[in-house]
């Protein structure tokens, strides 16, 4: 008969081919699992941290904040206010910020103003009306330089980084209206 050799971590009978026993094997592999995911949780952590610096997020961010500070100013008390281009009483959670030019204007206080859901996503921004209302309020020479900077604007990281700091003070001071 063939003799067993013991486990060379606690001397218990070994498995098989292998040096240690199935105990020291169970915790061995338990040990590498909880290894492994503390791995996986730091590069995670280490790749949100790397993101949250990243173009895309800042911009992300950004026009979430900013299309919160457009959707509250002119609230009242109970936080009712109107859609731009049709006129319709909503409260401001309803409302959307709805854009003349898209992409490149999108912290504008010009081209962004607060809109239905009808009028900004059924009615694609009821354009004519809104066109219009911005027309009357800019002029000409305004709607020029808008066409202007809506050709010419890209923000940079740090632009993008002082809108997000912006829009936070801003809705503190409405939030606190309200």
């Amino acid at each position: 008969m063939k003799k067993v050799k013991p486990c060379k971590i606690c001397g218990g009978k070994r498995v098989g081919n292998l040096t240690i026993c199935y105990r020291c094997l169970i915790k061995r592999e338990r040990e590498k699992k909880k290894l492994k995911i503390t791995k996986l949780k730091e590069r995670k952590r280490i790749k949100k941290e790397k993101d949250r610096n990243s173009y895309r997020y800042l911009h992300k961010k950004a026009r979430t904040l900013f299309s919160k500070c457009i959707r509250i100013k002119g609230a009242d008390e109970e936080g009712m206010t109107n859609c731009y281009t049709c006129g319709v009483r909503l409260h401001w959670k309803e409302l959307q910020a709805g854009h003349f030019h898209h992409s490149r204007l999108d912290f504008d206080k010009r081209n962004i103003h607060k809109q239905c859901p009808r009028c900004n996503t059924y009615l694609s921004g009821n354009l004519a009306i809104y066109g219009t209302k911005l027309m009357m309020e800019l002029g000409k020479a305004g709607m020029r330089k808008l066409l202007l900077d809506a050709n010419q604007k890209i923000y940079s990281i740090t632009e993008l980084k002082q809108i997000i700091e912006g829009c936070k003070k801003e809705l503190e001071k409405y939030e606190s209206t309200m």
